[in-house]
Order: structure tokens, then C-alpha cells, then sequence
């Protein structure tokens, strides 16, 4: 399987994978990716996912566990995009249009990796399907 990990370990950034800061640094990892390249850390994930875990390893289980990680990571930048609405209103106006602008990145972020899980729930349904 140590083909899965390198491959896996490229997308790993949204799964926390490698951060070692805790669930803060996964949050913040993300939002600083732009949205380009979260498509592309999603599609190494999918990848790892489809290919290895689910194709060669058959491992259905770990599947459903990536999965699980990643929608807490979108549940956590979603809870953060409002903790940063609720300071933009104390904020002048040049913090406000630096605040705005990492929830527009966050938002675009968070639509970037809901499109991924549905591609992952769609090859997991499948596999389990036959």
C-alpha cells in the first residue's frame, strides 16, 4: 500500500494529513489555498480514494472514514466563514475588505470540496453496488 499513502499524502491537505497543528491548522491550511488548488488536492483524494482504497484494497471502511474526515473539515470552514461574518461587523473598513475577501475564498473552498464528496460518495455507492 505504499503506493496509496504517497498518493493519498497528495491530497492529504484537506484531510489534515501532515498540518500537525490540529484541527485549527486544517482549517486555516485550507483557507489559504486558493481555489485551484483545492480542485486539485480534492482530485489526488479522489484519486487515492477510487484507485486504491475502494479498486486494489477494496477497503470500503477507510473509504467511508476519508469521507467522514472531510466533511468535518468543510463543517469546520463553514463554522469559521461565520465566526468571520460576526467580526466583520466590529472591523473598520480595511480589515472588513481583508475579512470579506477570506470568506469569499472560504466559500469558494468549501463549494470546491462539496463537489469533490459527491464524487466520492458516487465511487464509494458504486464499489458497494458491485
Amino acid at each position: 500500500m505504499a503506493g496509496g499513502t504517497a498518493v493519498i499524502v497528495g491530497g492529504g491537505a484537506l484531510l489534515g494529513i501532515g498540518i500537525g497543528t490540529g484541527v485549527g491548522g486544517v482549517v486555516s491550511a485550507v483557507e489559504l489555498l486558493d481555489k485551484k488548488m483545492i480542485i486539485l488536492q480534492s482530485a489526488k483524494l479522489l484519486v487515492a480514494v477510487r484507485e486504491i482504497f475502494l479498486n486494489d484494497e477494496k477497503d470500503v471502511a477507510y473509504a467511508e472514514s476519508i469521507d467522514q474526515k472531510y466533511i468535518q473539515n468543510i463543517m469546520e470552514i463553514e463554522n469559521n466563514i461565520t465566526k468571520l461574518r460576526l467580526q466583520e461587523d466590529v472591523l473598520n473598513s480595511k480589515e472588513k475588505r481583508e475579512i470579506k475577501e477570506k470568506i469569499k475564498r472560504a466559500e469558494e473552498n468549501v463549494k470546491a470540496m462539496k463537489i469533490a464528496r459527491k464524487s466520492m460518495l458516487k465511487f464509494r455507492s458504486s464499489f458497494e453496488m458491485g
